[in-house]
C-alpha cells in the first residue's frame, strides 16, 4: 500500500473536525484515511483538545507556584537525607564511645 501525501491545510481541517466531533474514527472513515493518523495530526496541529482544556483549567495560574513547590520539596528532601545521615553518624559515634567506656569500666550515665 502506498503512503499518500496530504496537504497541511487538509490535515488541519481533519484535526479540527476530529476535535470538534470528538470521534477520530468517524472522521477518519469520512475522509477515507487511517484512524491512526488523526491523533498524530491533532497533536501536530497543536489544537487544544477538551482534555487539554480540562488539564489547563485544573492547573490554571498555579503552574509557577507548583514548580516552586516542587523545587522547595526537592530541597527539603535533600536536607532531610543529610540530617538523617548526620544523626546516624552521631548515633554511631555515641555507641563507639559507650563501648570504649565499658572497656575501661567507667560507669555510664543513664540514657
Amino acid at each position: 500500500m502506498k503512503n499518500k501525501k496530504y496537504s497541511e491545510s487538509f490535515k488541519q481541517q481533519v484535526a479540527k473536525e476530529a476535535v470538534e466531533v470528538g470521534n477520530n474514527s468517524a472522521i477518519a472513515r469520512k475522509y477515507g484515511i487511517s484512524s491512526s493518523v488523526v491523533p498524530k495530526w491533532i497533536k501536530a496541529s497543536k489544537i487544544e483538545t477538551p482534555m487539554d482544556k480540562m488539564r489547563n483549567n485544573a492547573v490554571g495560574n498555579r503552574k509557577e507556584e507548583l514548580l516552586t513547590d516542587f523545587k522547595e520539596t526537592d530541597k527539603i528532601e535533600e536536607q532531610n537525607l543529610k540530617l538523617k545521615k548526620l544523626i546516624g553518624d552521631k548515633e554511631l559515634e555515641i555507641e563507639i564511645l559507650r563501648e570504649m567506656l565499658k572497656k575501661k569500666n567507667v560507669p555510664l550515665p543513664p540514657r
